[in-house]
């Protein structure tokens, strides 16, 4: 069965919800710029080199990718936190 994404959703509600995520990048981006927040970078591999596939494929790929980010989740939310308490 093929799922139109309109079934439950209006195209209104789907750009709503496209604007809401947009400000919200915007307004994270223009924080972590202006305050030279340390952020984590995201890595990146031309998906014509292989990208990601080699590393999860290895025996501990899916893990080693999950716990990388765990962190820099867990990195972030102590940057948020140190924001609200300043």
């Amino acid at each position: 069965m093929r799922w139109r994404i309109t079934r439950f959703w209006t195209s209104r509600d789907i750009l709503e919800a496209g604007e809401l995520a947009r400000r919200v990048h915007e307004r994270w981006l223009a924080r972590a710029l202006e305050r030279g927040t340390p952020y984590p970078r995201i890595p990146v591999r031309p998906m014509i080199t292989g990208g990601f596939a080699p590393m999860m494929s290895r025996e501990n790929g899916v893990k080693r990718a999950e716990q990388w980010w765990a962190a820099a989740f867990k990195r972030m939310d102590e940057l948020d936190r140190e924001d609200r308490d300043h």
